[in-house]
């Protein structure tokens, strides 16, 4: 058996150890919902290009920069996406 103070760490060590995971799936948590949120406006972005949409347009509509829209027409022209 451990000394007080033994006891007292390893206490403190397991609560420590519980907050981190705590705070590591509450932040994997959110990085998966943005990560989802991204991709659903790819997707949509995608959609509208191939409707014909204006990029400015599908900026505006998809909150995504127009850089981004842009590559993912160029992308579509070299034939480098699935859908």
């Amino acid at each position: 058996m451990g000394t007080i103070l033994e006891e007292i760490l390893d206490r403190g060590k397991e609560i420590g150890v519980k907050e981190g995971e705590e705070i590591g799936i509450k932040k994997g948590k959110e990085i998966g919902v943005k990560e989802g949120e991204e991709k659903n406006k790819l997707k949509v972005a995608f959609n509208l290009l191939m409707m014909g949409m204006d990029i400015q347009e599908i900026a505006k509509a998809t909150e995504l920069d127009v850089e981004k829209i842009e590559s993912l027409k160029n992308a579509i022209l070299m034939g480098h996406t699935e859908s």
